[in-house]
């Protein structure tokens, strides 16, 4: 930057007159506000320095040079003691915006003056001319000086080094289908009727789960879980008969018609939904819910005690829970857990993530990535796909945060960026961020000036 101040004094410094006075300019400053978008200039001078004659004036002009294009700020003019009389007596027109002081003042004064950015100040030259008139206005020369020097700050470049794909083994895959279904049974009871009311609504759910993984030829189903859940009213020991037999219940049902060799069941049970009690009373609009809630949450081994207390101490909202949250706290909860195929010809992953790209393991995801060119569309595609399957990779998360930034994309970056630790890459994309739509323009100051 030194050699390139010195280049930029020697083109803009102008002495058209032997005797011509210099610019003096003291404590330059300029102020860059990309927020308000302004430019302002600041500096002091002593106007007894110029040593001027009775009858000359200084006019000292502040401007901003890039290029072919000028920015000139409101002048200040000196006069000597006999050219400000004239002045005053209307001899000489001054320059209305101008600030005019005495040649013979022994204080400092102070300069300040504001100008909207503009975009070609990004390379530019903040100079002041001085320009001398003697007697008759004859001219007596003038001069310029550079006070400062804007630069753009060089763009924050999110290269092909910000993509670095997650190196993962191929290993087995496996996922999972969740659900639950409500099946009534009659009072007491743990068989099953498949036209017992909603009955066959229900079991059908369940049944097109397992039906939409056997459909696909690439996946096996290895494991299916059942958990029954039972509500809390009558007694706990009654509740977890009912939960046992009916969880057994709808297990052999759904064994007994898509049970295959190969796939192993799981059974659970909840006797009493409290938790899920909560949460509905909590979404609720009852009015004493907060006493109920206060209730649920007291800690308590008999919970048949529990059930008889709030049956007791809320006897109108309890008649409303009984009614409307009650029947969705008997539900039964499924798993459908299958493998699925290993794919190996990157072709075949290919199609494969065309049509369902739940099928590809992160390993088969990443080979598909490095077929395409780094930070292509088809790369972002399959990135943005991969990082929401998992969303926990934090290797993912800062591709897919410099893939939103380079196309702008900039909440989306933020998010992935905040799930990333810092380091070298994610602090320069935090960094790109901050500069999005603001004027990053620094300021230098030639070396005898500072």
């Amino acid at each position: 930057m030194k050699a390139a101040t010195l280049a930029i004094l020697a083109a803009t410094a102008v002495s058209a007159l032997a005797g011509a006075a210099k610019p003096q300019a003291d404590g330059v400053r300029v102020d860059i506000d990309p927020e308000r978008n302004i430019l302002t200039l600041h500096f002091s001078f002593h106007p007894d320095a110029y040593k001027l004659k009775s009858n000359n004036e200084l006019k000292l002009t502040p401007l901003i040079v890039g290029g072919d294009s000028t920015f000139t700020f409101a002048p200040i003019v000196i006069c000597g003691r006999n050219r400000r009389i004239m002045h005053e007596r209307g001899m000489r027109v001054a320059d209305s915006d101008a600030m005019a002081v005495s040649a013979t003042s022994h204080s400092e004064e102070h300069y300040s003056a504001s100008t909207p950015l503009r975009p070609w100040f990004g390379n530019s030259t903040i100079s002041i001319t001085a320009t001398e008139k003697g007697c008759c206005d004859r001219s007596e020369g003038t001069t310029e000086e550079a006070i400062a020097i804007i630069s753009t700050e060089p763009e924050i470049v999110i290269g092909d080094d910000f993509y670095v794909l997650p190196e993962v083994a191929a290993d087995e895959k496996y996922n999972e289908i969740c659900g639950s279904a409500f099946i009534d049974f009659p009072v007491n009871r743990t068989e099953i009727h498949d036209d017992y009311r909603r009955n066959s609504i229900e079991l059908a759910r369940i049944i097109a789960t397992i039906d939409t993984v056997k459909s696909n030829p690439d996946a096996s189903i290895t494991d299916i879980t059942i958990k029954g859940y039972a509500s809390p009213e009558g007694s706990y020991a009654n509740n977890e008969r009912l939960a046992i037999g009916r969880t057994k219940a709808l297990t052999e049902y759904v064994r007994a018609r898509h049970g295959s060799e190969g796939t192993r069941f799981h059974t659970a049970y909840e006797p009493e939904d409290w938790e899920g009690l909560r949460l509905a009373v909590e979404a609720s609009d009852l009015p004493d819910k907060d006493d109920i809630l206060a209730a649920i949450d007291t800690p308590s081994a008999d919970l048949d005690r529990k059930e008889q207390n709030l049956r007791r101490s809320f006897p109108r909202s309890y008649a409303i829970m009984l009614d409307s949250i009650y029947p969705s706290l008997r539900h039964s909860d499924y798993t459908v857990r299958y493998k699925i195929r290993q794919y190996s010809d990157p072709e075949e992953i290919k199609r494969v993530f065309a049509t369902t790209p739940a099928n590809l393991s992160l390993h088969e995801l990443m080979v598909l990535a490095g077929m395409y060119e780094l930070g292509s569309e088809a790369y972002g595609n399959v990135i943005m796909t991969a990082v929401r399957m998992h969303p926990d990779n934090e290797t993912l998360n800062m591709n897919a945060a410099a893939y939103a930034l380079n196309n702008g994309d900039h909440a989306s970056a933020r998010y992935f960026l905040s799930r990333c630790a810092d380091n070298g890459r994610t602090a320069l994309m935090r960094a790109r961020l901050e500069r999005t739509g603001k004027p990053q323009l620094t300021v230098t100051y030639p070396d005898k000036k500072q």
